[in-house]
């Protein structure tokens, strides 16, 4: 079974502009995360963004790592989704966001192998969330982003109107009973760990992450990250601030290992 891995990124961002583009260890956001996705089994990655006018550094980008690119919605993500599944007539779709340059390829892989046994029209890891926000992901048959298209689009009488509505694909999927949806947890529930880039303090704490990690290892695992973060928990008060569920277990988790380091 091949996979084709949606690299989900575009230049404009509110919070913090154009963070798929900055740089870590001498590579951009960009490289890293693809440098790790090539880990992936059985599959192909592509880079899933906006306009070309507003994402010509991030196309040039991929065409420089020689990943292909759809350029679509810019606010419809829904739409985006389903017509780059036609333009590469995808089958299985692994999706990851720019959002997430720690991603871990390992836990992708045992997820395959999972959705490879089974008859799981999704697997997901964040609904519910056990897993650090950070290493987000979805893997998922093509043909339910085309039923959830079909279903939303016939909903509205404008065509324009729902080329330049907020559609989020995975909202509507994962509350759809028309699907069947996996969730795999972690062992330990560490959802209070924040390692996702939303803000510049996010990019603060992981440009230290890979300070520590890279060198040794390029493909370092989650496993690493958190043993590297138990030896270090001070780092995790680097973005503390953007913490907004089980603080308390953040602060626990903080001062139980301050104690032990």
């Amino acid at each position: 079974m091949t996979y084709h891995i949606f690299l989900q990124s575009r230049q404009k961002s509110t919070r913090y502009p154009n963070k798929i583009l900055k740089k870590i260890c001498g590579k951009t956001i960009f490289e890293l995360i693809v440098e790790r996705l090539k880990n992936v089994n059985d599959s192909k990655i592509f880079l899933i963004t906006g306009p070309k006018e507003k994402n010509r550094e991030l196309i040039k980008k991929s065409k420089d790592c020689n990943i292909e690119y759809f350029s679509g919605n810019e606010n419809n993500v829904l739409d985006r989704f389903y017509n780059a599944i036609k333009n590469f007539d995808s089958k299985n779709i692994i999706r990851v966001t720019g959002d997430c340059p720690l991603i871990d390829y390992k836990l992708i892989n045992s997820t395959q192998t999972i959705f490879n046994k089974n008859n799981y029209d999704l697997i997901n890891n964040y609904s519910p969330r056990t897993f650090p926000h950070g290493y987000d992901f979805e893997i998922f048959k093509a043909d339910i982003v085309k039923t959830t298209w079909d279903r939303i689009s016939n909903t509205f009488n404008n065509k324009t109107l729902f080329e330049s509505s907020v559609i989020p694909p995975m909202k509507f999927i994962l509350n759809s009973s028309l699907f069947s949806i996996h969730n795999i947890s972690n062992m330990l529930n560490l959802s209070f760990l924040r390692l996702t880039l939303d803000y510049y303090e996010d990019f603060q704490l992981i440009n230290k992450i890979f300070d520590k990690l890279y060198l040794k290892n390029p493909n370092f695992s989650s496993n690493d990250v958190i043993s590297l973060l138990k030896s270090q928990p001070d780092l995790l008060k680097i973005n503390q601030k953007f913490v907004k569920f089980n603080v308390s277990k953040l602060e626990k988790f903080i001062q139980t290992n301050s104690s032990h380091s």
